[in-house]
């Protein structure tokens, strides 16, 4: 794996990336953007589900204006995190949490896909676990990424 992983740090876009000023933190930048989105999203569709936020509005409009924002968020987040990855990863490689976050942001999209449209119908039980569990999921995630940069 640490061959793969060199070999990525040596690509003409991880060298780029190290090179260009602005690009690296721009596309740092982007990356919170994209976790923003993605995180913003879900957690008031999660708390909605769980039944402490917004028990006025129906569930079917939340999922259906919040999830295109959640999507959008999660394709950008992935996509500039690869980016990031490519200038140092036989460190991300090396990092055990690394790998804990990946499985994480892994674990949380098959949850979402998972249940597609069937959540809105779904016995208001299994809304609430799926809202918990979501919840946990993202949330453990996010620490793990801040984790990274100290570790």
């Amino acid at each position: 794996m640490q061959e793969l992983a060199a070999a990525i740090e040596a690509s003409e876009l991880a060298s780029f990336l190290r090179r260009a000023r602005w690009t690296y933190p721009a596309v740092n930048a982007a990356h919170l953007v994209g976790i923003a989105l993605l995180v913003g999203a879900i957690v008031p569709m999660d708390l909605r589900l769980v039944g402490l936020w917004r028990s006025d509005v129906r569930l079917e409009t939340v999922l259906r204006l919040l999830r295109p924002v959640a999507a959008f968020g999660a394709g950008f987040a992935v996509l500039t995190g690869a980016l990031l990855f490519t200038v140092q990863a036989r460190d991300y490689v090396a990092m055990p949490l690394f790998a804990v976050k990946l499985t994480l942001v892994a674990l949380g999209l098959a949850h979402a896909l998972a249940w597609g449209d069937a959540l809105a119908r779904a016995p208001r039980a299994r809304q609430r676990r799926a809202g918990a569990l979501s919840l946990a999921i993202w949330l453990s995630v996010l620490v793990a990424g801040r984790m990274l940069g100290y570790l």
